[in-house]
């Protein structure tokens, strides 16, 4: 339609083979060493990439509208791996033929309301009840053994590498004024707070607001007062309660989020001004970047970090900066 329109559709697929990984065999520790990595492993990767536009003109007013959308995941093809020894350890274990995009973890049954419910639960952790308050994280036992553990891990989501990106592109101008925005985002990923997010209290500093809203004796120095619901554990000092930071549907976010990563407003002056200093352009303009973010989950401070308690990586970043800027451009 003369130019109105404009669509793009690509589809991709890359197979990687190669790849680096040490033979998973079993060698005495008279060995001495470890086994070299060979080209043993290879995956998958594919997905799809779509752009629609728009751009169109009436009398002096001009404005453009372009959105992307990708989609892609990664599955392994082969892994190197011992053969398990049973149908749980091939379910959970043999990694071949599926999606990286896997989180493990614990399925999680609600708070603990009472000591009478922890004294009747599966065994939480190595020292049995005794370290349990009302409104720890209570965990499903899968396997029914008594015993909340490693066996009991299932799928609670996805890793931390997002699946779906996605981005706005908006324009206008209109007599030698212009207007740009440009917008990001992305889903189909989870993140797990870091232990600063998930333990309060840690090296005795302060925590986050979000901990206000916890379980708590209503004398806080009356042990026997009664409790006080809340959406979060009991506070410790330290690093918190071991037991409650394990990964679990609990504190793992699927996390969607959009962004103005950039806007800018400018005026060109008209040439009939610039001529009479002999410029081809004289441009004004004033612009920001990370304005804004829009984002399911609050506690995130920048969903583009990394953010899954690995480390010092998210959790201990600097804040995200928003940047604003005001310029002059004069061109002869």
């Amino acid at each position: 339609l003369n130019g109105l329109f404009d669509f793009q559709l690509e589809l991709f697929q890359r197979q990687r083979s190669g790849l680096l990984a040490a033979r998973a065999v079993a060698i005495p520790l008279e060995f001495g060493a470890v086994l070299p990595q060979e080209n043993l492993e290879s995956d998958l990767s594919k997905g799809f990439e779509m752009v629609l536009g728009h751009t169109n003109k009436i009398n002096d007013f001009s404005y453009g509208v372009r959105a992307n959308f990708t989609y892609a995941r990664t599955k392994w093809l082969n892994r190197e791996a011992v053969t398990p020894g049973n149908r749980y350890l091939n379910w959970r274990n043999m990694t071949a033929n599926r999606w990286k995009n896997i989180r493990w973890g614990y399925q999680t049954v609600g708070q603990f309301q009472t000591q009478e419910e922890i004294n009747t639960a599966p065994i939480q952790n190595a020292v049995g009840h005794s370290a349990l308050f009302p409104g720890d994280i209570r965990y499903k036992d899968w396997n029914e053994d008594g015993m909340i553990n490693g066996l009991d891990e299932i799928p609670i989501g996805r890793n931390v590498e997002p699946e779906i990106f996605y981005g706005l592109d908006l324009s206008a101008g209109w007599k030698g004024i212009t207007l740009s925005m440009f917008f990001q985002g992305a889903s189909n990923y989870t993140m797990q707070p870091s232990e600063q997010l998930q333990g309060p209290l840690a090296w005795g500093r302060n925590s986050s607001s979000i901990f206000l809203d916890r379980w708590r004796h209503q004398d806080p120095l009356n042990f026997e007062s009664p409790w006080v619901p809340g959406k979060y554990p009991i506070s410790r000092d330290g690093f918190g309660f071991a037991p409650n930071k394990l990964s679990s549907d609990f504190w793992a976010r699927d996390v969607v989020y959009l962004r103005l990563k950039s806007i800018e407003l400018a005026y060109s002056l008209p040439s009939k001004w610039t001529e009479k200093i002999k410029s081809k352009q004289v441009r004004i303009y004033a612009n920001a970047f990370n304005l804004v973010t829009w984002k399911n989950e609050g506690h995130i401070a920048d969903p583009e970090h990394r953010l899954d308690g690995e480390g010092a990586d998210g959790g201990y970043r600097y804040p995200l900066m928003a940047n604003y800027n005001l310029g002059l451009s004069i061109t002869f």
